[in-house]
């Protein structure tokens, strides 16, 4: 073993050097200005997640998703065609019925929108599963207008039924439970 000679280094292992700044904690780096290579590549890191998280909070924004304070969004979407349907008088609803003799509601029927818009409806009688459809047509509505109609049916006979008054598909509808007397 050969004794280990002085160094440039005031003693710390040859080839190695104080760094003199870039990682700012005083260690050693590689022998390069800066405090070594690794570090520099780190700040771009940095850049690109801070880049990231902007388009992500831009695309959330667009979509909805999220609000940014200080901006107002504005959609470019179609409004949703939204109604308003229920029974007028809830409590005068016919609770029970005779077969072959008309029965007769009413039901109201509002618009939401901004446009006239055409309501398709249908009412229909519902048992074990199976639904007859009694009364259909289409209720023509201006812009925030409302209308009460009456429909006039007549049930067969047959276990109690589910009376249902349906606007614009499924997903929209009343109903009522009636029995025969």
């Amino acid at each position: 073993m050969t004794p280990a000679t002085p160094s440039r280094t005031g003693g710390r292992p040859a080839g190695r050097v104080k760094a003199s700044g870039g990682r700012g904690d005083g260690g050693y780096g590689d022998g390069g200005a800066g405090g070594g290579a690794g570090f520099a590549g780190s700040r771009y890191v940095g850049v690109g997640l801070v880049a990231v998280f902007a388009v992500t909070a831009v695309l959330l924004w667009a979509a909805g998703v999220v609000s940014l304070p200080g901006l107002s969004q504005v959609s470019q979407r179609e409004p949703e065609t939204t109604a308003e349907l229920y029974f007028d008088t809830p409590t005068h609803l016919p609770t029970s019925y005779q077969p072959g003799v008309p029965l007769t509601f009413t039901w109201t029927l509002g618009s939401r929108t901004g446009h006239p818009r055409s309501h398709p409806f249908a009412v229909t009688v519902q048992r074990d599963g199976t639904a007859t459809v009694l009364e259909q047509g289409a209720l023509e509505l201006g812009a925030g207008r409302r209308t009460a109609h009456t429909s006039t049916v007549t049930l067969p006979a047959g276990s109690p039924a589910l009376v249902v008054v349906q606007i614009d598909g499924a997903s929209n509808r009343i109903f009522f439970h009636t029995a025969q007397r």
